[in-house]
Order: C-alpha cells, then structure tokens, then sequence
C-alpha cells in the first residue's frame, strides 16, 4: 500500500525525521497537540493564534524549529506582527490544512516505522547469517552434545548412580585425557 505525503510538507518532514527519535517524538507531541486542539475546538480563538515567540523557542529546543514553522504555516498558520502582542502565528478559518498537515505527519511516521522494521530484519539476517557458518555451527553442536550428557549425568545422580570418569576429560566426554594420579 502506497502512501501519499503532500509534497510541499515533504522536505519538512524529512528535515523533522533527521532529529533524533526523542527530540523528534517530543515535537511532534507538542505539533499534534497545537493542530488537534484547532481541529476540536474550531472556534476557540485562543488555539488559533501562537505566540511566535514561544512556539519557536519550544521547538528550538527540540532542534527542529524551522521544519516545525514552516508545518505549521502549511497547516494554515500565517506570521503577523502585532502593536502589543509581537509576532503571531494566526490560523485562518480554514481547519482541513490543519488535518492534513497532521494526515501527512502521521503517514511519515507510519512510513519510519515501515523503514525501521526492514532494517532491523537486515541487521537480524546479517547476524544469523554470520553466525550459523561451519565453525560456530561445529560448536553450537559440541555445546549442545556436552549438554545433553551432563543433563544425563544429572538424571543418573538424581536416582543415586555417579558414573565418574577417571578423569575431568573423561567425565565431559573427551575421552583423550591422561589420568595423572595413576602409575
């Protein structure tokens, strides 16, 4: 299933996704929050006009102040100047800007996690990959072999038999080692 993003938030989103994932989770909370209460509670006028300052200073903490602007002026915002108040980001009446602003962030997301789940089965495949080769195979089986003896030997002492080999060697199931007590 092909997913569509508008192609003017697209160099955004991908400025956004270049954050780290904490930073970038962070910001997007705080975005989705600013357009869900717009789309909400279409005529409250309090969530339709930002403090300009403000709202770039949260997000240049998270490092993504200029992607994050310029969603928000996609979404519909536009940066005024007022006498008393300083730069305002106001919203025009129109809220299906902002749901498709929020439509295209969570298809980016959607799209991350498709692209982070085909790594990690590339990661997961170049492991098996390296470690199921001739010689560590050869191991897993000595391994496995020792266990299943011990496991045996562990079943017999249960039930009052010790079967002890002459030697440390002997009892793993070597077999080639030299008693040295003996003469």
């Amino acid at each position: 299933m092909a997913l569509a993003i508008n192609q003017a938030s697209n160099p955004h989103l991908d400025a956004l996704f270049q954050v780290g994932s904490v930073r970038r989770e962070q910001a997007i909370n705080f975005f989705v929050k600013i357009l869900t209460n717009i789309i909400e509670n279409p005529q409250e006028g309090k969530f339709k006009d930002l403090n300009h300052q403000k709202i770039s200073g949260k997000f240049a903490k998270w490092n993504v102040n200029e992607p994050m602007i310029e969603l928000l002026k996609q979404a519909g915002f536009e940066q005024v100047q007022c006498s008393e108040k300083g730069q305002r980001l106001r919203l025009n009446n129109d809220t299906s800007k902002c749901e498709q602003v929020l439509n295209d962030l969570y298809t980016k997301q959607q799209l991350e996690q498709e692209r982070l789940e085909k790594e990690r089965q590339k990661i997961i495949e170049a492991n098996n990959k390296r470690l199921n080769n001739a010689a560590n195979l050869k191991k897993r089986a000595m391994k496995n072999k020792i266990l299943a003896q011990h496991n045996e030997q562990m079943k017999l002492a249960k039930q009052g038999i010790y079967n002890v080999g002459s030697s440390v060697s002997d009892r793993k199931g070597t077999g080639n080692g030299v008693n040295s007590l003996s003469y």
